[in-house]
């Protein structure tokens, strides 16, 4: 059982988020597809991450299947 520990967020680490989608062979298109948005609204959640809801962010934690040190290090400050 995972923990997730996130209230809101505020930074998207992209190298990080980047390095681990490439080493899971995961595209932003896949996450679009997770998330049920379009690709573009995907891109822009991207830039502007304080519009990453919560479970959103739960549901990219589970399907790159990070762990709570790497998530919190890609999704908060």
């Amino acid at each position: 059982m995972r923990v997730y520990l996130f209230q809101e967020v505020r930074v998207l680490n992209m190298e990080i988020l980047d390095y681990v989608m490439k080493k899971n062979n995961v595209s932003d298109i896949e996450i679009a597809n997770l998330l049920s948005i379009d690709e573009n609204t995907w891109l822009r959640k991207r830039i502007n991450p304080n519009e990453i809801e919560i479970a959103e962010v739960e549901k990219i934690v589970e399907y790159l299947n990070l762990d709570n040190k790497i998530a919190k290090c890609i999704f908060l400050p």
